[in-house]
């Protein structure tokens, strides 16, 4: 499988979200390109250190399986999805996987709704795919993270969540995870 990948800047939503953007040839087999093996080790490590927080623990969440279901969706479907992203939509959604109707093996809550349950994972990885399918298809790829964090509807117009102020709960907590990986990094 061919997989375009290059350096610039991060404002895309399909641009990764420290790094990397579509531009430059890296051929994908059972050996990584350097560059982009990398790539994926620092996602799954700055994502271990906000997860390895006190007030997290118990998570069933790793940073090896976020960065494992980050770079399946991005072989997949060409799309890389922020950290601080993943991060804030799940300390909001389950608290990490600790809290909720079924946080455990979904802790993003795909196809949880106010008052029923459409969607069931057995494992935490199909949970953790699914969300991370989900915002590849539906969210960002037809907005830029930028819009999404003013306005978090898919390309229907249907919204991830409820709640009004999701918005800006997520981007608050982008912020400030964003400081809080820089700091420890």
């Amino acid at each position: 499988m061919l997989i375009l990948l290059s350096s610039t800047n991060l404002s895309s939503s399909r641009c990764a979200t420290n790094n990397f953007c579509i531009d430059e040839k890296i051929i994908y087999d059972n050996n990584l390109e350097i560059k982009v093996k990398k790539y994926f080790e620092d996602y799954s490590k700055k994502c271990q250190i906000y997860l390895d927080r006190r007030c997290f623990k118990g998570t069933p969440l790793t940073g090896e399986i976020l960065s494992e279901c980050a770079k399946k969706t991005y072989i997949k479907k060409g799309i890389l999805i922020p950290l601080e992203l993943v991060l804030s939509q799940a300390q909001m959604e389950s608290h990490m996987g600790t809290k909720g109707k079924s946080c455990v093996n979904n802790p993003f809550n795909v196809g949880e709704y106010d008052h029923r349950t459409a969607l069931k994972y057995y494992k935490i990885e199909e949970g953790v795919q699914a969300y991370f399918n989900l915002i590849a298809s539906d969210y960002l790829s037809t907005k830029e993270i930028d819009e999404l964090l003013q306005n978090f509807t898919n390309s229907e117009d249907k919204r991830y969540a409820s709640s009004k102020s999701y918005e800006r709960k997520i981007k608050k907590q982008f912020k400030f995870i964003k400081k809080y990986i820089k700091k420890r990094c």
